[in-house]
């Protein structure tokens, strides 16, 4: 181990723990802002996440004879809620 390389090292490693103390702050800062950016819609997504788990695991379990008979009835009601709201 030479003296004389130990300063370029030290310099060397304080500059890349500086860049990389930088680089994590960032990120840490970018996803606080998205955070409170989608706070106001966490609990839309949130519920539409349960609703799109507990409508899939109810098309999934039954029979395909009555996903078919009751998938158009679906549809149609989806649409007209979707158009309820907008209105």
């Amino acid at each position: 181990m030479s003296t004389s390389n130990q300063p370029s090292d030290d310099k060397l490693f304080v500059s890349r723990a500086l860049e990389a103390s930088i680089h994590i702050g960032l990120v840490g800062l970018l996803l606080f802002w998205c955070f409170k950016i989608g706070r106001p819609f966490l609990q839309i997504i949130v519920w539409g996440i349960i609703i799109a788990v507990a409508i899939h695991h109810i098309g999934h379990h039954r029979p395909l004879r009555w996903r078919h008979r009751f998938h158009g009835r679906l549809q149609a009601f989806l649409k007209v809620a979707q158009r309820g709201c907008r209105a």
